[in-house]
């Protein structure tokens, strides 16, 4: 396979077979993003269009600081679906509020995998208060632990 290319995506339309939207919170860890993975993706003019959405536009309906969340069967956790997939809040403490950013995520875990190889990513990443642009490489197994992370 040396000099083979393995996986391109030129994102003309998005193939959702390979890519799959995640939809869940994330773990409750110190250095966890403060957002709730939900929404889709879209292909538009060959890019790949992520737009996060602030909670009042997500859901008017509930307060942001005492509400609860339960993304039932849609949720895609997979290590506590407990915690990543239900949340209440109260006025007071750790969980005071809901997370204010609700953005896409997606991922091939299901669909794509290597072990070598070489890596050419290009994007354009945004810059603003609360966003954390993240393209990740993960374990396919969970070698590191249930983060990915060493």
């Amino acid at each position: 396979c040396k000099g083979q290319l393995l996986f391109e995506e030129t994102f003309e339309q998005l193939n959702e077979s390979l890519w799959i939207h995640e939809v869940r919170l994330p773990l409750d860890t110190k250095d966890a993003e403060f957002v709730l993975y939900d929404g889709k993706a879209k292909a538009e003019d060959g890019h790949l269009v992520m737009e996060p959405l602030l909670w009042s536009s997500y859901r008017p309906d509930l307060s942001i600081n005492n509400a609860r969340i339960d993304l039932a069967e849609r949720c895609t956790g997979t290590h506590e679906r407990l915690r990543e997939c239900v949340l209440q809040t109260t006025r007071s403490g750790p969980k005071g509020i809901m997370p204010p950013v609700v953005t896409p995520r997606v991922n091939t875990k299901e669909s794509f995998a290597f072990q070598y190889g070489r890596i050419e990513i290009r994007a354009r990443l945004p810059k603003g208060d609360w966003l954390v642009p993240l393209l990740l490489l993960e374990p396919l197994t969970e070698w590191y632990g249930q983060t990915g992370y060493l």
